[in-house]
């Protein structure tokens, strides 16, 4: 199964390239206007996207507007099955969520990405994902945009960032913040957070 994801914020589209990876050909752009060229090559190559995750607030054409021209598209290329189409948005904006359902939507899910609410997301919209077979890891395409090649090379791994007490970002040193819990008996102890 293939799949596109379109969202501005590198770190975002890595986590969700994450949890989809293991069971999708997943195609990473950063905005609307990309995802509408990909979107229109995998038509004309016959190798339609099963499912798209379009961020409702992107630069070039935003997610509801490239939603509109994806349905459009998919009318001229007179797709018998169309692609799963599920808004993602930091917005609890009702207005925002109902115009992307009137446009054609399947459905949406808010930031953040967690396994536990894409996984959710994509059963909800009729895609079980223990049906899907793994895609092995040598026909998995290399996704990196320009912008996350950039972030690469000046960030570190978040994996890696849970595994220390400071990391280097941008050429400066971070401490980790400390978090202060609360436990039922009234105590509290710092930890990492």
């Amino acid at each position: 199964m293939r799949c596109l994801i379109a969202d501005d914020v590198s770190i975002l589209r890595r986590i969700i390239e994450n949890i989809l990876n293991p069971f999708f050909e997943v195609i990473l752009v950063n905005n609307g206007q990309e995802a509408l060229k990909k979107f229109e090559e995998s038509l004309k190559k016959k190798q339609p996207f099963d499912v798209v995750f379009l961020d409702i607030m992107m630069p070039k054409l935003n997610g509801i507007q490239t939603l509109e021209k994806m349905r459009q598209i998919e009318l001229i290329y007179e797709v018998q099955k169309k692609a799963k189409i599920i808004m993602v948005t930091i917005l609890s904006d009702q207005d925002s969520v109902e115009e992307a359902l009137e446009k054609g939507c399947d459905g949406y899910i808010l930031k953040p990405y967690s396994p536990y609410n894409v996984l959710k997301a994509l059963k909800r919209y009729g895609i079980n994902i223990k049906k899907l077979k793994p895609v092995p890891k040598n026909k998995q395409p290399q996704n990196k945009t320009e912008e996350d090649m950039a972030d690469s090379q000046k960030t570190a791994d978040p994996g890696e960032i849970a595994n220390k007490d400071s990391v280097q970002q941008n050429g400066e040193s971070h401490k980790k913040p400390q978090v202060k819990t609360i436990s039922g008996s009234g105590g509290s102890k710092d930890t990492d957070k």
